[in-house]
């Protein structure tokens, strides 16, 4: 292979999606070629404590009982079904007003995991971020996790 053959993409870190409010799941799954069977609609109205989250998120992705109810602990369960599933969209709408409850919506963003761009295999979608980033909360010395537009 010479070297005009060579060809470098830039290095886009991971990070999370963002869609208009009432966005249809259809419309999502179709933009991020993710077939609409493996969605998952969380609605974050009620996470101003992160147990309504963490119940909410068990829920959902059907953990095994019984776990810590704790971030650490939902990233290892969320890092199974990561494992268990390939391909997956997670739609989380409805967010909480309050600034406790956009940082549990963050961390539990952060614990179902970021996503490179270019792959759009395992998709976080936040329905109506207010920001281009998603600070991380038990970690202030972590770089802002990037949210784009679909």
């Amino acid at each position: 292979m010479s070297d005009d053959e060579i060809k470098f993409t830039p290095w886009v870190e991971p990070g999370f999606w963002r869609c208009a409010e009432g966005t249809p799941p259809v419309e999502l799954s179709r933009s991020l070629g993710i077939p609409p069977e493996h969605a998952l609609e969380l609605r974050a109205a009620g996470w101003e404590e992160e147990l309504r989250a963490f119940t909410d998120l068990e829920r959902a992705f059907a953990f095994e009982t019984p776990w810590g109810y704790d971030w650490h602990a939902a990233g290892d369960r969320l890092s199974d079904f990561r494992t268990a599933h390939p391909r997956f969209l997670v739609v989380i709408r409805e967010l909480p007003a309050s600034a406790e409850g956009r940082k549990i919506v963050a961390e539990a963003a952060l614990a179902i995991g970021t996503e490179f761009p270019s792959e759009k295999k395992q998709c976080v979608v936040l329905e109506g971020w207010p920001s281009d980033r998603v600070d991380v909360p038990r970690d202030p010395g972590r770089p802002a996790i990037p949210v784009r537009d679909l």
